[in-house]
Protein backbone atom coordinates (compact mmCIF):
# COMPACT_ATOMS: atom_id res chain seq x y z
CA UNK A 1 0.00 0.00 0.00
CA UNK A 2 1.38 3.45 -0.88
CA UNK A 3 0.34 6.89 -1.12
CA UNK A 4 2.45 10.10 -2.02
CA UNK A 5 4.90 10.21 1.02
CA UNK A 6 4.69 6.90 2.77
CA UNK A 7 4.47 2.84 1.96
CA UNK A 8 2.75 0.44 4.19
CA UNK A 9 4.78 -2.77 4.04
CA UNK A 10 4.83 -5.55 6.13
CA UNK A 11 7.46 -6.36 8.89
CA UNK A 12 10.76 -7.98 8.20
CA UNK A 13 13.06 -9.29 10.43
CA UNK A 14 15.97 -6.61 9.61
CA UNK A 15 13.57 -4.31 11.38
CA UNK A 16 14.11 -4.91 14.97
CA UNK A 17 16.63 -2.49 15.74
CA UNK A 18 14.27 0.29 13.97
CA UNK A 19 10.99 -0.28 15.49
CA UNK A 20 13.11 -0.98 18.86
CA UNK A 21 14.87 2.69 18.44
CA UNK A 22 11.55 4.45 17.62
CA UNK A 23 8.93 2.84 20.18
CA UNK A 24 11.45 3.26 22.97
CA UNK A 25 10.09 6.76 23.37
CA UNK A 26 8.38 7.57 26.79
CA UNK A 27 5.96 9.98 25.27
CA UNK A 28 5.06 7.45 22.04
CA UNK A 29 5.22 4.33 24.27
CA UNK A 30 2.49 6.32 26.90
CA UNK A 31 0.41 7.22 23.80
CA UNK A 32 0.03 3.90 22.53
CA UNK A 33 -0.54 2.23 25.65
CA UNK A 34 2.90 -0.22 25.35
CA UNK A 35 5.93 -1.28 28.00
CA UNK A 36 8.63 1.49 28.18
CA UNK A 37 11.24 0.61 28.00
CA UNK A 38 10.92 -1.00 24.66
CA UNK A 39 13.53 -3.06 23.92
CA UNK A 40 15.28 -5.30 20.90
CA UNK A 41 13.76 -8.02 22.03
CA UNK A 42 10.16 -7.28 22.59
CA UNK A 43 10.30 -5.46 18.56
CA UNK A 44 11.63 -9.04 17.99
CA UNK A 45 8.71 -10.63 19.67
CA UNK A 46 6.85 -8.34 18.26
CA UNK A 47 7.98 -8.83 14.49
CA UNK A 48 8.05 -13.20 14.94
CA UNK A 49 4.52 -12.87 15.69
CA UNK A 50 3.46 -10.85 13.14
CA UNK A 51 5.23 -12.54 10.18
CA UNK A 52 4.22 -16.24 11.82
CA UNK A 53 0.73 -15.41 12.14
CA UNK A 54 0.51 -13.25 8.86
CA UNK A 55 -0.93 -10.45 11.26
CA UNK A 56 -2.17 -7.11 9.27
CA UNK A 57 1.01 -5.33 10.73
CA UNK A 58 3.02 -2.85 9.24
CA UNK A 59 6.04 -0.85 8.77
CA UNK A 60 5.15 2.75 7.79
CA UNK A 61 7.92 3.93 5.24
CA UNK A 62 8.73 7.63 4.35
CA UNK A 63 9.32 7.03 0.68
CA UNK A 64 11.77 10.20 0.47
CA UNK A 65 14.57 8.27 2.08
CA UNK A 66 13.05 4.90 3.09
CA UNK A 67 13.33 5.00 6.18
CA UNK A 68 10.61 3.27 8.97
CA UNK A 69 9.12 5.86 10.50
CA UNK A 70 5.96 4.16 12.41
CA UNK A 71 3.95 1.39 12.62
CA UNK A 72 -0.04 0.73 11.93
CA UNK A 73 -1.95 -2.75 11.74
CA UNK A 74 -5.88 -3.76 11.68
CA UNK A 75 -7.22 -5.93 13.74
CA UNK A 76 -10.06 -7.87 12.50
CA UNK A 77 -13.44 -9.02 14.44
CA UNK A 78 -16.99 -10.34 13.24
CA UNK A 79 -18.21 -7.47 10.85
CA UNK A 80 -15.75 -4.74 12.58
CA UNK A 81 -11.95 -3.70 12.71
CA UNK A 82 -9.92 -1.61 14.42
CA UNK A 83 -6.91 0.26 13.58
CA UNK A 84 -3.71 2.19 15.30
CA UNK A 85 -0.90 3.83 14.47
CA UNK A 86 2.41 5.45 15.46
CA UNK A 87 4.42 7.79 14.35
CA UNK A 88 8.13 7.99 15.18
CA UNK A 89 8.71 11.74 17.06
CA UNK A 90 11.03 13.54 14.35
CA UNK A 91 8.43 12.66 11.48
CA UNK A 92 5.44 14.07 13.58
CA UNK A 93 3.04 17.09 12.87
CA UNK A 94 3.11 16.97 8.83
CA UNK A 95 0.63 15.01 8.27
CA UNK A 96 1.92 11.46 8.09
CA UNK A 97 0.01 9.93 10.45
CA UNK A 98 -3.46 11.17 8.45
CA UNK A 99 -2.14 10.22 5.44
CA UNK A 100 -0.99 6.45 6.84
CA UNK A 101 -4.80 5.88 8.88
CA UNK A 102 -6.78 7.27 5.87
CA UNK A 103 -4.38 4.43 3.25
CA UNK A 104 -4.56 1.69 6.04
CA UNK A 105 -8.47 2.54 6.71
CA UNK A 106 -9.22 2.15 2.58
CA UNK A 107 -7.03 -1.04 2.81
CA UNK A 108 -9.36 -2.59 5.49
CA UNK A 109 -13.04 -1.62 3.71
CA UNK A 110 -11.31 -2.93 0.27
CA UNK A 111 -9.39 -5.99 1.92
CA UNK A 112 -12.44 -7.04 4.24
CA UNK A 113 -16.22 -7.08 4.64
CA UNK A 114 -16.53 -4.97 7.59
CA UNK A 115 -19.12 -2.30 8.42
CA UNK A 116 -17.35 0.29 10.31
CA UNK A 117 -13.69 0.41 12.10
CA UNK A 118 -13.89 1.30 15.79
CA UNK A 119 -10.62 2.83 16.94
CA UNK A 120 -9.61 3.46 20.89
CA UNK A 121 -7.31 5.87 22.27
CA UNK A 122 -6.24 7.89 25.16
CA UNK A 123 -8.22 11.40 26.07
CA UNK A 124 -5.51 12.82 26.42
CA UNK A 125 -4.04 11.76 23.30
CA UNK A 126 -5.16 15.10 21.58
CA UNK A 127 -2.96 14.35 18.42
CA UNK A 128 -4.94 11.01 18.11
CA UNK A 129 -8.19 12.22 18.16
CA UNK A 130 -7.52 14.97 15.65
CA UNK A 131 -5.49 12.49 13.46
CA UNK A 132 -8.47 10.31 13.68
CA UNK A 133 -11.10 13.33 12.91
CA UNK A 134 -9.71 14.50 10.20
CA UNK A 135 -10.38 11.22 8.21
CA UNK A 136 -13.84 11.04 9.46
CA UNK A 137 -14.11 8.93 12.70
CA UNK A 138 -16.88 10.13 14.66
CA UNK A 139 -15.71 10.58 18.38
CA UNK A 140 -18.22 9.02 20.55
CA UNK A 141 -19.27 10.45 24.37
CA UNK A 142 -18.67 7.12 26.06
CA UNK A 143 -14.97 7.22 27.73
CA UNK A 144 -13.92 3.85 29.74
CA UNK A 145 -11.77 3.92 33.08
CA UNK A 146 -9.17 1.54 32.40
CA UNK A 147 -5.29 1.06 33.70
CA UNK A 148 -2.24 0.64 31.62
CA UNK A 149 1.01 -0.17 32.61
CA UNK A 150 -0.19 0.49 36.47
CA UNK A 151 -1.37 3.62 35.47
CA UNK A 152 -5.29 4.53 35.42
CA UNK A 153 -6.08 6.01 31.87
CA UNK A 154 -9.38 6.83 30.27
CA UNK A 155 -10.10 5.19 26.51
CA UNK A 156 -11.71 6.94 23.98
CA UNK A 157 -13.48 5.90 21.08
CA UNK A 158 -14.31 6.71 17.41
CA UNK A 159 -16.02 4.95 14.81
CA UNK A 160 -15.31 5.10 10.77
CA UNK A 161 -18.12 4.12 8.37
CA UNK A 162 -16.61 3.74 4.77
CA UNK A 163 -19.36 6.52 3.93
CA UNK A 164 -17.84 8.53 6.38
CA UNK A 165 -14.07 8.27 5.44
CA UNK A 166 -12.56 10.99 3.83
Amino acid sequence: MESQRILLRKWSPGDYSLLAKNLNDKEIAFGLGTQYPYSEQDAKCYIEDAISKNKEKYAIVFKENGEIIGGCGIHLFENRASTNIWIAKSYQRIGLGTEALKLLSSYCFSKYEVDRIENVFFSENLASQKMQEKIGVVVQMQEEPTVVNGEPRIKKFGILTKIELK
